[in-house]
């Protein structure tokens, strides 16, 4: 009996350890979360003003970007002096 007991009291030891740990996590996620919501939401509410046309070179910036990121600030780096 008393060797389910010390099972327990281990089991408990380690579960306290890890859910303050999930919980420290989990608090930061929310302040996160409140804080990216309070910089994006005036963005996206910008968005709904832009014209129809504009998102077609957004887009296509956006692929470019994606395809060749690393390659333009790269160059970009080059052109600053910054060679790293």
């Amino acid at each position: 009996m008393s060797q389910t007991k010390e099972r327990l009291r281990a089991a408990l030891s380690a579960m306290s350890r890890t859910g303050k740990r999930d919980l420290g996590l989990h608090l930061f996620m929310i302040v996160f979360c409140l804080i990216v919501l309070a910089i994006g939401l005036p963005f996206i509410w910008l968005l709904q003003f832009v014209p129809d046309w504009v998102w077609y070179p957004l887009c296509a910036a956006w692929v470019a970007w994606l395809l060749f990121g690393d390659t333009i600030a790269a160059g970009y780096r080059a052109f600053r002096g910054n060679q790293s």
